[in-house]
Formats: structure tokens, C-alpha cells, sequence
């Protein structure tokens, strides 16, 4: 990124002013923040400084990490509210980034998926839910000074093996009957927009499939 200025148009306090932040900026790790007229924008400099490209850019009403107990059969859930997700893209490489507000465990996450993942998609309580199933990843760090940044080069080593379920904001009062899973499915805009851009099939989950689960 270059930005030039006209010695004309600058104060020798504003030129001694940007010269000593530049300076500053070279020698120390830095912290910035833009903000763009639009997401196509913004979708824009993230494929440019990350060569990644956004093909998903939404907001999931809850994300849900299950977590197996040593020894015992036993999960526990960490689950979180209001979670960003961008799907991004390079040449066949699929990431999926999750964004964080408020969550005890870390800021962010981001993980690769592959054609050979699978995908479920289901609905309970009028919530639309795509769950995926044995996911590989890395749990969100907690307590570092870079737990609120994802590394798309370099993803951290997936040790986590599990179901990560995403529930998604449902299209109000569009509900309809499948005669395929004998089940009424809650339609959602996020939920189906998101589906389309994972790299393997979205299966419905059947209501017998669900019971057995």
C-alpha cells in the first residue's frame, strides 16, 4: 500500500508528525483499523493483502464446539452467540473463519475444509443448523496476545477432532414439509447461502438419523 502527499498541502507540523509515525511504525509491531464503504470493499482488500478470496460473509446465531472428556463417553458444548463466519478462498484451499464477541474461550478460529468432510444440515426449534460432522480443528486461544487473529497461511494444527454445529437466523414464517425426511425444515437465506459454498454436499439429517444421534 503507498499514500503520497503534496509538500505544498502539508505544515512542517504534519509532515515531522507523519515522518516520526512512519518511523514508529517500522520499528514496532502496529495495530490498525480500516473501515470501507461496503463489505464488496472490504472483500476486496482482504483478497488483496491476504490472497484469499471471501465467498461467504454472515453472522450465525450460535456456534457450538462439542468437546469429548478423556476416558469417559461423555461432550460438553462450548457454545457462542452472535459469531461471525467468512468463508475464504485460494486457488482449492476453503477456510472457514469464525469471529468471536464475548466468548470466554478466544476471539477467533479458522480451520481448512475439504471435499472429503461431511456436512449435515437439520432444523430444531425453528433454528436452521449446519453441523460439521468429526470436524478437524484447533480450539480458539485463550490468554495470548494473538488470540484475536487468524493466520490463513499457516493454520494451527487441527487436534481437535469433533462436531462443530452452526445455527443460523431462520427466514420468519417460511417453514415447509420434507417428504424426504419426513420432517418440517425451518428456510434460511444464511443457512442455504453458506451451504452452497462449502466444498463437499450438505446432507439433511433425517429425523431417525437425529434420534439415533
Amino acid at each position: 500500500m503507498t499514500m503520497c502527499f503534496a509538500d505544498s498541502t502539508l505544515s512542517k507540523e504534519l509532515y515531522e508528525s507523519l515522518r516520526q509515525e512512519l518511523d514508529r511504525i517500522a520499528h514496532s509491531p502496529s495495530t490498525r483499523v480500516y473501515e470501507f464503504r461496503s463489505l464488496n470493499d472490504l472483500h476486496t482488500f482482504q483478497a488483496l493483502t491476504t490472497g484469499f478470496s471471501v465467498i461467504f460473509d454472515g453472522f450465525a446465531k450460535t456456534f457450538a464446539i462439542s468437546r469429548r472428556r478423556m476416558v469417559v463417553p461423555i461432550h460438553k458444548r462450548w457454545e457462542a452467540s452472535m459469531t461471525r463466519l467468512q468463508v475464504v478462498k485460494h486457488e482449492k484451499t476453503v477456510q472457514l473463519v469464525a469471529f468471536f464477541q464475548n466468548f470466554s474461550h478466544g476471539s477467533c478460529m479458522n480451520f481448512l475444509l475439504k471435499s472429503t468432510d461431511q456436512f449435515e444440515s437439520y432444523s430444531r426449534s425453528s433454528i436452521p443448523y449446519v453441523c460439521l460432522v468429526d470436524a478437524k480443528f484447533a480450539l480458539p486461544k485463550e490468554g495470548e496476545s494473538d488470540q484475536a487473529y487468524a493466520c490463513l497461511a499457516m493454520p494451527e494444527y487441527p487436534g481437535e477432532h469433533d462436531d462443530i454445529t452452526i445455527g443460523f437466523n431462520s427466514d420468519e414464517g417460511k417453514d415447509i414439509f420434507s417428504t424426504n425426511t419426513a420432517q418440517l425444515l425451518t428456510i434460511s437465506a444464511d443457512r442455504d447461502n453458506f451451504s452452497a459454498v462449502l466444498p463437499a454436499t450438505v446432507n439433511q439429517l433425517s429425523r431417525l438419523s437425529s434420534l439415533r444421534r
